[in-house]
């Protein structure tokens, strides 16, 4: 990040980038296509073939269905802050 004093910007640059979302490069790194359910499917079988713990267990599942409820929550309250249920 830069920073520069206003007096230091010009008046088309400092439109401009109020106007901007982004100023300078951006990288978008390519990521191949991948069923997120898939992947986790996959996972778990693997944890259990090899004996392991899975990486994600039903507490992890708890949360996240926490944090979409809240999420859900914030939505019908046209973005307030909510709290979630398991306090965490």
């Amino acid at each position: 990040m830069d920073l520069s004093a206003p007096q230091e910007i010009g008046a088309d640059e400092r439109r401009d980038m109020l106007v901007s979302y982004r100023t300078g490069d951006m990288v978008a790194p390519a990521i191949g296509e991948k069923e997120a359910l898939r992947s986790m499917v996959e996972e778990f079988a693997a944890s259990i073939r090899t004996g392991r713990a899975p990486l994600t267990d039903g507490r992890a599942g708890l949360k996240v269905l926490d944090i979409l409820e809240a999420a859900s929550r914030s939505l019908e309250f046209r973005g307030a802050v909510v709290g979630l249920r398991t306090g965490r």
